[in-house]
């Protein structure tokens, strides 16, 4: 298959994943519409955690998504999604809630056998912002529970300000 073959089919799939939540069809994707992509990917996200995507990938800052500025989103989409199963992973009592145990013992884990994802690393290494930021937001409180929403909140606080283009 030729690489211009290739390319064109890939910008096909993209025009049909840009129309799919381009529900107004404007050919932009507003805040709404970018909620709603998340929802539609099984991402329960909050405005604020909304909000910082759509700013990080409208370069030209006109408040909506062109289908060029869409490819971003959806690098940020994959990402959430190995963010969601390490949550996932660590919720061990299925309450879709983290409680500092349940941190605690994933932590634990990662640092007895170094072993883990990519984003195990990103949660864990010593010094990081994220696992200082994780272990003040149960401000002293093991009892506190964690939704998803505030997890992604913490992760991406700074994420989403140094992402790449690829």
């Amino acid at each position: 298959m030729s690489q211009e073959l290739l390319f064109t089919g890939t910008n096909c799939i993209m025009d049909q994943i840009f129309d799919m939540y381009d529900k107004n069809a404007d050919g932009t994707i507003d805040a709404s519409e970018l909620e709603a992509a998340l929802k539609m990917a099984g991402i329960s996200a909050s405005g604020r955690f909304v909000q910082m995507v759509k700013e990080r990938c409208d370069a030209n800052s006109d408040g909506k998504l062109t289908k060029d500025e869409f490819v971003k989103t959806l690098q940020i989409f994959q990402e959430i999604a190995e963010f969601i199963a390490f949550f996932t992973s660590a919720d061990t009592d299925g309450s879709k809630t983290m409680s500092f145990t349940e941190m605690e013992t994933k932590a634990i884990a990662f640092y007895m056998t170094n072993e883990g994802t990519r984003v195990d690393r990103y949660v864990f290494e010593a010094g990081t912002r994220n696992a200082q930021q994780l272990r003040c937001s149960w401000n002293g409180d093991p009892d506190k529970e964690m939704k998803l929403e505030e997890f992604l909140d913490i992760m991406y606080a700074d994420r989403l300000l140094n992402l790449e283009t690829q």
